[in-house]
């Protein structure tokens, strides 16, 4: 055993001894395992990855869909849909490094064309404005639906029509909210929006009104059965 190890030992002496003889084999082993390596992995890779893509699709056909959600990751990153004056701002701030503009159909409405560009270039107002208007409303129709019901129990009435109206009134408060805060926060500025919150806060006045109390009646008269199921088991 000891022979052995003695053997390898002087055949690994040896070995060295010839390489440090041979200068273009020592070269070449250390540039393989230091330059060669560093350099292969700082190097510009071959393949894309994750690339900063924006898609101006002004034809909005099936076609354009299937071709925009065809740049996925790894190679890509999340398309973001600009209009086509975004382009430039955003090459030149580097917000994505490709732009992909889908032409629209040769028959399209000129009309329809430009109000894809408006919507489009509003997106990140219409996000935020309802993201602002859901959360404002939503506790504003709790809110008032609690002090209605504490005003309620205090008067002495809790009876189903209270309950209903209510709901309505609650629904109401918030909803011509939602409708000032949301048109406001996406639409300010880029054409009137008088018409438009006239419109929407008259559609959700006639909904909470009418849809609501019927909604919350249906509840309570289906709460009711289950309640009783639930007792009849019990019994």
């Amino acid at each position: 055993m000891w022979r052995h190890l003695q053997n390898i030992y002087r055949l690994g002496v040896k070995e060295l001894w010839s390489l440090w003889r041979d200068p273009a084999m020592l070269f070449l082993i250390v540039f393989t395992f230091s330059f060669a390596v560093y350099s292969a992995g700082t190097a510009m890779p071959e393949t894309l990855h994750r690339t900063p893509i924006a898609i101006v699709d002004e034809d909005q056909s099936a076609l354009s869909l299937r071709i925009t959600d065809a740049f996925y990751p790894p190679a890509f990153g999340q398309p973001q849909l600009i209009a086509h004056h975004q382009i430039d701002p955003g090459l030149d701030a580097g917000d994505h490094t490709l732009v992909l503009v889908i032409p629209p159909a040769a028959q399209m409405d000129p009309g329809r064309l430009a109000a894809f560009n408006i919507i489009f270039a509003q997106s990140p107002r219409i996000m935020l404005g309802g993201i602002a208007a859901y959360f404002v409303s939503v506790f504003i129709n709790v809110r008032v639906f609690s002090a209605l019901g504490a005003r309620s129990q205090a008067a002495g009435g809790g009876s189903g029509l209270a309950l209903m109206l209510r709901g309505g009134v609650a629904s109401a408060v918030a909803q011509v909210i939602d409708g000032l805060i949301f048109i406001t926060i996406a639409f300010y500025g880029v054409f009137p929006i008088l018409p438009l919150l006239a419109g929407q806060i008259t559609a959700k006045l006639v909904l909470s009104f009418t849809a609501v109390p019927l909604l919350i009646r249906l509840g309570v008269v289906f709460g009711r059965r289950l309640d009783a199921s639930a007792g009849s088991e019990w019994e």
